[in-house]
């Protein structure tokens, strides 16, 4: 169903004067907002006047004006980014960290549930984002049974005052997280990358005192000497060179030896085996090698039929190339560790991926195997934040692939930050997933069961969608993605305001959330979905 809107205005009650055919009208107007009044003399002189804080001109102004002793501002190659309110109110629904966190605390046991997963919950403290790529936990060795852990798991005390800056070209971060705290105990947090460096650090408990400590895979963890919810707030430099980029090494000598672990002697001969396999010796430069196990894993198939078993569980992946992103990971892993290259298991609630040491910087590198939909729980914050621009990903996807770039919101593509540009138009966006080629789905639309017409919505507000998807043949699409656009009236550049997926049943149901930097103005709303299987694409009418 087509849904269009007339122009929108500031009055909170405006009149409208035509009715669109057929479909309803959607106006976004701006939220109104408390205005503070200057305080007068007896004589009316202005005695003082309210200030609001504004990060921008405090920014451009060079000044530290929040708590903790935070820039107001940062500029970086993603655009600016403002520093968080360290004051400000944790909500209800607000993803917490502490000890009841969802990864596992200490080793990662492979399975053999290769089908994709389709709703991946997600929370993203960092400005800029760095959806879906959190550094959150890390693994670097392996076990007789290959679980994985962490070979040296004893945790040191970070020093922030005398931690050395990355080393190259640094990307800056802020992060903001609600921490639920336990007097003395380790709570995981995450960073952006691996070689991350907190430069400030603040927690909104008073003066509880408290300290940050890393293991030997970079897990970084927040002790405390109180108890309850608290606020921290972080900046954090990092090397530009680990989000992206081909090993520099150019021998294996160059490799770090140091990092790398001792293998059970089953672990050993199944990996040689697998690296004969693959024609992937030592004749070859590391980078090349390196290259072909990232061609090899990223070829990898979710499947709902599991691959056969034959009492090991790694040659079992490998053969059958099967897995999503936790599988591939695993396998490369335990793949490259045999080859002599040191490399890492990295993931969160809803990725993972690996690190891989090229004897100056651990690198990530993304296998793909990513699920259908993210759902991101990440308390917003006032203003608009970018998402981060990494380097470009020097190895190539097979066609079909899921990236874990995929799960990136439409409306947070990489770009200038909005704060940069606040007058400029959104840009046209899409699906990244990769479009089915089957006969086009059916979609159809209803918007929150409003009665008003036209409707007004309004910056930050939710937008209750639902609706049906089903394939030419008129069976349901099950478990498909569904994007929530908004489009300017006249043929204007369309906005992804959020994203759903179906049931079984090709049903979705669920809310989305207006993007705080959409221009005021008419709309269309429609629901679109790459498709996939035997769905293609489709748009409701």
């Amino acid at each position: 169903m087509e849904t269009r809107a007339p122009s929108a205005t500031p009055e909170p009650r405006a009149p409208w004067s035509r009715r669109a055919r057929g479909s309803r009208r959607f106006a976004l107007l701006l939220a109104a907002f408390a205005v503070a009044l200057p305080a007068l003399g007896a004589d009316g002189a202005i005695l003082h006047e309210y200030v609001p804080y504004d990060p921008t001109t405090d920014g451009d102004l060079g000044a530290v004006t929040i708590e903790g002793g935070f820039a107001a501002e940062l500029d970086t190659r993603s655009g600016k980014i403002t520093a968080p309110d360290v004051g400000r109110p944790i909500g209800e629904k607000t993803p917490k960290y502490g000890p009841k966190s969802s990864v596992p605390e200490t080793a990662f046991v492979p399975d053999r549930d290769t089908k994709r997963p389709d709703t991946l919950p997600y929370d993203d403290p960092f400005r800029p984002s760095v959806s879906p790529f959190k550094r959150l936990i890390a693994f670097d060795a392996v076990e007789s049974d290959y679980r994985l852990v962490v070979r040296d798991p004893r945790a040191v005390t970070v020093d922030l005052a005398h931690e050395d800056d990355p080393p190259g070209s640094i990307d800056s971060f802020y992060a903001d997280l609600a921490v639920e705290l336990v007097a003395g105990d380790k709570i995981r947090i995450p960073t952006p990358i691996a070689g991350a460096r907190i430069k400030k650090a603040h927690l909104s408990a008073g003066t509880m005192s408290f300290h940050f400590e890393r293991d030997g895979a970079e897990n970084l963890f927040l002790v405390a000497a109180g108890s309850g919810s608290s606020r921290l707030v972080m900046e954090l430099a990092t090397p530009r060179d680990a989000f992206a980029g081909e090993t520099s090494a150019y021998d294996w000598s160059e490799l770090r030896t140091d990092l790398l672990p001792t293998l059970p002697s089953n672990v050993r001969l199944a990996a040689d085996g697998v690296a004969k396999e693959l024609g992937i010796d030592k004749s070859r430069r590391p980078s090349a090698a390196i290259r072909e196990l990232v061609q090899y894993f990223r070829a990898f198939k979710e499947s709902s039929d599991p691959p056969a078993s034959t009492g090991d569980i790694y040659l079992d992946l490998v053969h059958s190339k099967k897995g999503v992103c936790r599988h591939r990971a695993f396998a490369f892993m335990v793949t490259a560790l045999g080859l002599g290259i040191p490399a890492r298991f990295v993931g969160n609630e809803a990725h993972a991926w690996v690190e891989v040491h090229d004897g100056f910087v651990w690198r990530r590198i993304d296998l793909g195997g990513a699920g259908r939909v993210l759902d991101d729980k990440t308390e917003k914050p006032d203003k608009p934040q970018p998402h981060h621009d990494p380097p470009a990903d020097p190895y190539t996807w097979p066609s079909g692939s899921t990236k874990g770039s995929d799960l990136i919101p439409p409306s947070a593509a990489p770009g200038p930050s909005p704060t940069s540009s606040p007058t400029a138009s959104p840009t046209t966006t899409s699906s990244s997933a990769p479009p089915s080629s089957a006969p086009p789905s059916k979609v159809t639309l209803n918007l929150g069961g409003a009665t008003a017409d036209p409707l007004e919505i309004h910056r930050q507000k939710s937008l209750a969608a639902k609706g049906h998807l089903a394939a030419s043949d008129g069976s349901p699409c099950k478990r498909v993605r569904v994007e929530i656009v908004m489009q300017r009236t006249g043929g204007g550049a369309e906005r992804v305001a959020g994203v759903l997926a179906t049931d079984d049943a090709g049903d979705y149901d669920g809310s989305v959330t207006i993007p705080s930097d959409l221009p005021l103005g008419d709309y269309t709303v429609l629901a679109k979905t790459p498709g996939a299987g035997t769905c293609g694409q489709g748009a409701s009418e």
